[in-house]
């Protein structure tokens, strides 16, 4: 998985795998989620979004299935 440090108030940075279309967002407070069946696009579209929380919770987090891993 590669990551990507962001700038968002609440999001430090976001990982991604295409192969397994695994996505981990690591929050600020210390909470990771980790994501699957998460299209390339979506990655894309979050990583380059004005407001990355924004997009993450309104097109990611209820959407796609997710398990809390810290």
């Amino acid at each position: 998985m590669k990551y990507l440090l962001v700038n968002s108030s609440k999001i430090n940075k976001i990982g991604y795998n295409r192969n397994s279309l695994k996505m981990e967002v690591h929050f600020k407070n210390g909470h990771i989620y980790l994501h699957s069946e998460v299209p390339p696009s979506y990655y894309v579209e979050c990583v380059v979004a004005n407001s990355i929380g924004k997009y993450y919770f309104n097109n990611i987090k209820e959407v796609f299935p997710y398990q809390i891993i810290a």
